[in-house]
């Protein structure tokens, strides 16, 4: 028999053992054969009737519900706090208007003062220039999806070793994908572009001043799925204008690095975990290689000829997608 513990703290017999509340346990048979640890953000918060309030992130009524809200997920053992600093390409209501201004800047430095006085990093939706400058003016450590940078962002960045996360699939899909699939409307297309095109600005601005990037997804977004990533690496190179060597850069080590597991994860070297895919193909030619994998590796635990489902019509999409960028 298998049980899967999650989100507990656990003493063996001579109390030497504790699990931090973002471990999982697995028992088979009454003995412990894994505890894995993730990085855990729990839910996001942001004001009454900002982005994603009531599915993914939590609208705090006045400041002290910003503490308590940002505080009691730092008891639970987050190892990030997220932010929604901005409104989003689906929830602007005029064209030019993606990522509208939902928190203030005070209330930005309010969690990002609360979440570091525990040690804890903030990372922060924004989707807009005036964004940008709320967030790393007043103390996100990692800015998700972006927009333009300018110079006094840019050294405040650097001094703080902060980063960038760049998730170019939700908006060239929304911006490129024809609305016979997307159903976008007019607004959300047009918003989409200028996103896009913000996006890849501030990215390429990133790089070019040696902020550290990362590669996104943003699944749960229309027509992104969990086994796409390899799209996103194929943006960022088409997109972004650079090899693929660093594409794939950005969406491993550079990762692990923002994340602060570059020495557990993210390559594979020794003395780290065995976390690698093996596939027949040679992705350093094309990134479809990494859509049919003959292995992948976790944790040293092999998984042969992984079979993902797929949404076909997705997929076909998606596909044409990639000819028309």
């Amino acid at each position: 028999m298998k049980t899967l513990y999650k989100n507990f703290n656990l003493l063996d017999g001579t109390n030497n053992m504790t699990l931090k509340p973002n471990m999982e346990l697995l028992v088979e048979n009454d003995t412990i054969t894994k505890i894995a640890e993730s990085i855990e953000i729990d839910e996001a918060v942001t004001i009454p009737g900002g982005h994603m309030e009531g599915t993914v992130a939590y609208g705090a009524k006045d400041d002290a519900d910003f503490v308590r809200f940002i505080e009691e997920n730092i008891s639970y053992g987050v190892d990030w706090i997220k932010i929604m600093i901005t409104g989003g390409v689906l929830d602007a209501k005029v064209k030019g208007g993606p990522g509208e201004m939902r928190m203030t800047p005070e209330q930005v430095k309010l969690c990002c003062d609360t979440a570091h006085a525990h040690g804890v990093k903030v990372c922060a939706h924004v989707e807009s220039p005036a964004g940008v400058v709320a967030a790393i003016d007043n103390g996100v450590d990692s800015v998700e999806h972006g927009s333009e940078l300018h110079d006094e962002e840019i050294k405040i960045l650097k001094e703080r070793d902060g980063a960038l996360i760049c998730t170019l699939s939700p908006a060239v899909i929304l911006a490129r994908l024809s609305d016979k699939y997307t159903k976008a409307s007019e607004i959300v297309i047009y918003n989409s572009e200028v996103l896009m095109q913000q996006m890849i600005t501030g990215t390429k601005t990133a790089l070019e001043n040696d902020i550290k990037v990362g590669l996104g997804t943003d699944t749960g977004c229309p027509f992104v799925t969990h086994y796409d990533m390899w799209r996103e690496l194929e943006y960022a190179h088409r997109m972004l204008e650079i090899p693929r060597e660093e594409a794939l850069y950005l969406g491993t080590l550079s990762n692990a690095t923002i994340l602060g597991i570059e020495n557990e994860t993210g390559s594979v070297e020794v003395g780290k975990k065995a976390d690698f895919i093996v596939s027949r193909e040679n992705p350093m030619e094309d990134f479809r290689a990494l859509s049919q994998l003959e292995l992948v590796v976790f944790e040293g635990k092999e998984i042969p000829n992984p079979k993902p489902e797929k949404f076909p019509e997705c997929e076909k999409a998606l596909d044409e997608l990639l000819n028309v960028i």
